[in-house]
């Protein structure tokens, strides 16, 4: 899925490729691309309960696609038993961000349905 194959980089604000869309922050980020002659593509969706939400993206047009809030931060100190907890969901779809509709996925993940048990 690189760039020079036709990948294509899409964040949530509507920003495409690498200039526009490295260092930036976005509740997600998707990467597609012709795969054997299909359209084929990987979105990233960050959870509003994470720290620092939206994430900064560290993609490339070479084909990375990754969260990275600790290097544009500038880095975290963790004292010893510290931690930290990133909630994130991959999503692999067939088409182009908006035929596969990344963004309404990425509201299904952060609104999921609330099921309840009806008895009889």
């Amino acid at each position: 899925m690189k760039a020079e194959n036709g990948g294509t980089i899409v964040n949530a604000f509507g920003s495409v490729g690498e200039a526009e869309c490295w260092g930036q922050r976005a509740p997600w980020c998707d990467y597609y691309g012709e795969v054997d002659g299909h359209t084929l593509g990987i979105a990233a969706f960050d959870h509003p309960d994470n720290e620092d939400y939206p994430t900064y993206w560290h993609v490339r047009d070479y084909g990375s696609l990754a969260t990275n809030n600790l290097y544009f931060l500038g880095g975290k100190l963790f004292q010893k038993g510290q931690t930290i907890r990133y909630r994130h969901r991959l999503y692999f779809h067939e088409g182009d961000t908006g035929a596969t509709d990344v963004a309404g996925k990425y509201q299904d993940y952060i609104h999921p349905p609330f099921v309840t048990l009806a008895q009889q």
